[in-house]
Protein backbone atom coordinates (compact mmCIF):
# COMPACT_ATOMS: atom_id res chain seq x y z
CA UNK A 1 0.00 0.00 0.00
CA UNK A 2 0.88 3.39 -0.66
CA UNK A 3 0.79 6.25 1.31
CA UNK A 4 0.30 9.84 0.05
CA UNK A 5 -0.79 13.67 0.87
CA UNK A 6 -4.27 14.53 -0.34
CA UNK A 7 -5.81 17.92 -0.11
CA UNK A 8 -8.67 18.01 2.63
CA UNK A 9 -12.36 18.98 0.92
CA UNK A 10 -13.30 21.05 3.37
CA UNK A 11 -10.85 23.57 3.96
CA UNK A 12 -6.92 23.75 2.90
CA UNK A 13 -5.16 22.03 5.47
CA UNK A 14 -3.38 18.95 4.08
CA UNK A 15 -4.60 15.62 5.12
CA UNK A 16 -2.29 12.43 5.10
CA UNK A 17 -4.26 9.49 4.05
CA UNK A 18 -3.39 5.90 2.83
CA UNK A 19 -4.19 4.88 -0.46
CA UNK A 20 -6.28 1.57 0.16
CA UNK A 21 -6.19 0.72 -3.62
CA UNK A 22 -3.70 -2.13 -4.93
CA UNK A 23 -2.01 -1.08 -8.62
CA UNK A 24 -3.43 -3.34 -11.17
CA UNK A 25 -1.07 -5.59 -13.26
CA UNK A 26 -0.08 -4.24 -16.86
CA UNK A 27 -1.74 -6.54 -19.29
CA UNK A 28 0.65 -9.42 -20.91
CA UNK A 29 2.11 -7.55 -23.85
CA UNK A 30 1.79 -3.98 -23.23
CA UNK A 31 5.15 -3.40 -22.89
CA UNK A 32 6.21 -4.67 -25.64
CA UNK A 33 3.58 -3.83 -27.84
CA UNK A 34 4.88 -0.24 -26.63
CA UNK A 35 8.17 -0.98 -27.39
CA UNK A 36 7.44 -1.94 -30.74
CA UNK A 37 5.18 1.93 -31.32
CA UNK A 38 8.56 3.75 -30.06
CA UNK A 39 10.90 1.52 -31.98
CA UNK A 40 8.89 2.39 -35.11
CA UNK A 41 8.17 5.99 -34.54
CA UNK A 42 11.94 6.50 -33.97
CA UNK A 43 12.97 4.56 -37.13
CA UNK A 44 10.48 6.96 -38.98
CA UNK A 45 11.81 10.24 -37.19
CA UNK A 46 15.29 8.55 -38.92
CA UNK A 47 14.01 7.71 -42.11
CA UNK A 48 12.59 11.34 -42.29
CA UNK A 49 16.06 12.62 -41.29
CA UNK A 50 17.69 10.54 -43.93
CA UNK A 51 15.81 11.85 -46.31
CA UNK A 52 16.35 15.48 -45.74
CA UNK A 53 19.81 14.65 -45.31
CA UNK A 54 19.55 13.62 -49.07
CA UNK A 55 17.47 16.58 -50.46
CA UNK A 56 20.34 18.73 -48.74
CA UNK A 57 22.97 16.77 -50.49
CA UNK A 58 21.42 17.21 -53.68
CA UNK A 59 20.73 20.96 -53.31
CA UNK A 60 24.47 21.32 -52.42
CA UNK A 61 25.32 19.15 -55.44
CA UNK A 62 23.26 21.35 -57.83
CA UNK A 63 24.54 24.49 -55.90
CA UNK A 64 27.95 23.37 -57.14
CA UNK A 65 27.11 22.15 -60.71
CA UNK A 66 25.29 25.88 -60.96
CA UNK A 67 28.28 27.21 -59.29
CA UNK A 68 30.49 25.12 -62.08
CA UNK A 69 28.66 26.78 -65.12
CA UNK A 70 29.13 30.46 -64.35
CA UNK A 71 32.56 29.68 -63.40
CA UNK A 72 33.26 28.53 -67.01
CA UNK A 73 30.50 31.39 -68.25
CA UNK A 74 32.46 33.58 -67.11
CA UNK A 75 35.68 32.53 -68.43
CA UNK A 76 34.25 32.38 -71.61
CA UNK A 77 32.90 35.64 -71.01
CA UNK A 78 36.31 36.70 -70.05
CA UNK A 79 38.03 35.28 -73.05
CA UNK A 80 35.62 37.15 -75.10
CA UNK A 81 36.51 40.19 -73.47
CA UNK A 82 40.08 39.86 -74.23
CA UNK A 83 39.58 39.24 -77.73
CA UNK A 84 37.24 42.62 -78.61
CA UNK A 85 40.50 44.05 -77.13
CA UNK A 86 42.87 42.98 -78.56
CA UNK A 87 40.57 43.32 -82.01
CA UNK A 88 40.21 46.90 -80.65
CA UNK A 89 44.46 47.57 -80.50
CA UNK A 90 44.39 46.23 -83.40
CA UNK A 91 42.39 49.22 -84.79
CA UNK A 92 43.99 51.41 -83.42
CA UNK A 93 40.30 52.09 -81.94
CA UNK A 94 40.13 54.82 -79.09
CA UNK A 95 40.51 54.61 -75.58
CA UNK A 96 43.03 51.68 -76.72
CA UNK A 97 45.68 53.39 -74.88
CA UNK A 98 43.64 53.73 -71.96
CA UNK A 99 42.43 50.18 -72.08
CA UNK A 100 46.31 49.34 -72.31
CA UNK A 101 47.25 51.62 -69.08
CA UNK A 102 44.29 49.98 -67.15
CA UNK A 103 45.13 46.30 -68.28
CA UNK A 104 48.50 47.11 -66.90
CA UNK A 105 47.45 47.83 -63.84
CA UNK A 106 45.02 44.98 -63.33
CA UNK A 107 48.05 42.50 -62.23
CA UNK A 108 48.47 44.90 -59.27
CA UNK A 109 44.75 44.04 -58.67
CA UNK A 110 43.44 41.16 -56.82
CA UNK A 111 43.38 38.07 -59.01
CA UNK A 112 39.39 37.54 -58.23
CA UNK A 113 39.13 41.45 -59.35
CA UNK A 114 41.24 40.62 -62.84
CA UNK A 115 37.90 39.62 -64.94
CA UNK A 116 35.78 42.03 -63.66
CA UNK A 117 38.42 44.97 -63.93
CA UNK A 118 39.25 43.72 -67.42
CA UNK A 119 36.00 43.30 -68.54
CA UNK A 120 34.80 47.10 -67.57
CA UNK A 121 38.17 48.02 -69.54
CA UNK A 122 36.83 46.64 -73.07
CA UNK A 123 33.97 47.99 -72.14
CA UNK A 124 34.98 51.43 -71.36
CA UNK A 125 37.27 51.03 -74.93
CA UNK A 126 34.14 49.69 -76.92
CA UNK A 127 31.88 52.68 -75.77
CA UNK A 128 34.99 55.21 -76.65
CA UNK A 129 34.76 53.70 -80.32
CA UNK A 130 31.39 53.30 -80.88
CA UNK A 131 30.91 57.07 -79.68
CA UNK A 132 33.41 57.77 -82.21
CA UNK A 133 32.28 55.93 -85.22
CA UNK A 134 28.95 57.40 -84.48
CA UNK A 135 30.12 60.97 -84.38
CA UNK A 136 31.96 60.37 -87.75
CA UNK A 137 28.40 59.64 -90.32
CA UNK A 138 25.14 60.22 -89.40
CA UNK A 139 22.88 63.12 -88.22
CA UNK A 140 23.71 63.74 -84.91
CA UNK A 141 27.21 63.96 -85.01
CA UNK A 142 29.28 64.52 -81.67
CA UNK A 143 33.23 65.07 -79.83
CA UNK A 144 35.79 62.42 -81.68
CA UNK A 145 38.88 62.35 -80.42
CA UNK A 146 40.08 63.37 -84.42
CA UNK A 147 38.94 66.83 -82.71
CA UNK A 148 41.96 67.20 -80.08
CA UNK A 149 40.20 65.50 -77.43
CA UNK A 150 41.74 63.00 -75.02
CA UNK A 151 41.15 59.49 -74.21
CA UNK A 152 39.54 60.43 -70.83
CA UNK A 153 37.34 63.27 -71.71
CA UNK A 154 35.50 61.13 -74.52
CA UNK A 155 35.22 58.16 -72.19
CA UNK A 156 33.55 60.50 -69.68
CA UNK A 157 31.24 62.03 -72.34
CA UNK A 158 30.65 58.63 -73.25
CA UNK A 159 29.26 57.15 -69.78
CA UNK A 160 26.89 60.42 -69.54
CA UNK A 161 25.37 60.66 -72.63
Amino acid sequence: MARCWRKSILGDEDVFQEDTETPKALPPGLMDMLGHAVAGHLRDKEDAIARKMELQIRKMEEMNASMEEMKASMEEIKASMEEMLAVLRQAGAPGAAAAGAAEAAAPAAAPAAAPAILAAVALAALAASLYSNSSSGGSGGGRTLAGGGSDAAALTHARTH
